[in-house]
């Protein structure tokens, strides 16, 4: 392995860390909240999340027409999150 397909596979496992970090897994603690009692009834609160994201890498190299070695890479990546409350789930005695 050359030492720049070394630093990429670095910085792609960093980033994948970092995403996975930020988007985390989805479970009910991210759509609904514990429930709060108040008076005779339980509120709970329901809400709408998505995520989407992406990185990619590239890198390249090989010798000038002197033979000297020349190379190159670079990568990036972004994503978004964005949540907004849907609904307020009322439990009580019927």
């Amino acid at each position: 392995m050359t030492e720049q397909s070394s630093n990429l596979d670095r910085a792609a496992a960093r980033t994948r860390e970092s995403l996975e970090t930020v988007f985390g897994p989805a479970s009910p603690d991210t759509v609904f909240s514990a429930p709060e009692r108040l008076n005779d009834e339980l509120i709970i609160t329901a809400a709408s999340w998505e995520r989407a994201g992406g990185f990619g890498f590239g890198g390249g190299g090989g010798t000038d027409s002197a033979g000297h070695p020349e190379g190159g890479g670079g990568g990036g990546g972004g994503g978004t999150s964005v949540g907004r409350p849907v609904a307020v789930i009322t439990v009580g005695a019927a």
